[in-house]
């Protein structure tokens, strides 16, 4: 088990999402990391093994600057506890990165077949290997979100993933299937969570993702679709009491 936060639209964005992880930190935490869109429109990634305080101010995330970004706290399960099992995971060319909870039963073909095509993966991890996938089904897409909704349907097993890409700075994607994950809906900023205490300091409103659904996250709105069709989900909002 392990934690996921993401925000859109906070301009404090790494200190807000240390706090994040902070409040997940029962949900792992041998390592956790941030990543984020900073100011040059490139990916910023910060991460080690150990508790969240000590890792924050090991690796300054202070010094993180941007208004959209990702944070994990992580519970080993594929890989050994080392810096570079640690999530975010980024790509060859550090045009994606992603955290990811559940377990990739199928990743040791994808690895395979990734590397076959040249990719160079630096992690134990099953992780990797969606981050990988994203950025070969890119290449062929010149999509974003297709790249990303492809991937996953080559990927077996479960997933809570939180996505950025430079191809698209202002936007998280992020995708379910038997893994919690949960949007907060807020004023000027949207929030993503592995649950309620990812964002309840800053939001009480929120929509619970259904198996194979994924969303489209800025600061100011969110859309929400089936992995498989694209077909747009209309749902409710959820007020935490």
């Amino acid at each position: 088990m392990c934690g996921i936060s993401g925000i859109a639209g906070l301009s404090n964005i790494s200190r807000v999402l240390t706090d994040s992880i902070r409040q997940l930190e029962y949900r792992g935490y041998d390592s956790c990391g941030i990543a984020v869109i900073n100011e040059d429109g490139k990916i910023e990634v910060k991460k080690n093994i150990g508790a969240v305080d000590h890792v924050s101010t090991q690796e300054d995330f202070a010094s993180l600057k941007g208004t959209v970004g990702i944070a994990h706290t992580r519970w080993a399960t594929h890989g050994e506890v080392t810096r570079e099992n640690t999530h975010p995971h980024t790509c060859c060319k550090s045009e994606f990165t992603l955290v990811h909870n559940g377990i990739i039963s199928n990743y040791n073909q994808l690895k395979e077949m990734l590397t076959a095509k040249g990719h160079k993966f630096i992690s134990q991890t099953d992780t990797e290997a969606i981050v990988h996938l994203v950025e070969e089904e890119y290449k062929k897409t010149k999509d974003a979100e297709k790249a990303f909704t492809n991937a996953l349907q080559k990927v077996d097993g479960t997933f809570a993933v939180v996505m950025l890409t430079v191809h698209e700075p202002d936007k998280i994607f992020c995708a379910k299937n038997e893994s919690p994950l949960i949007l907060g809906i807020g004023d000027e900023s949207n929030y993503i969570g592995s649950d309620f205490n990812a964002f309840i300091n800053h939001t009480k409103n929120a929509v619970i993702l259904d198996d194979w659904e994924y969303a489209i996250v800025t600061n100011d709105r969110y859309t929400i679709k089936h992995i498989s069709s694209a077909e747009v989900i209309e749902k409710e909002i959820t007020k935490i009491t």
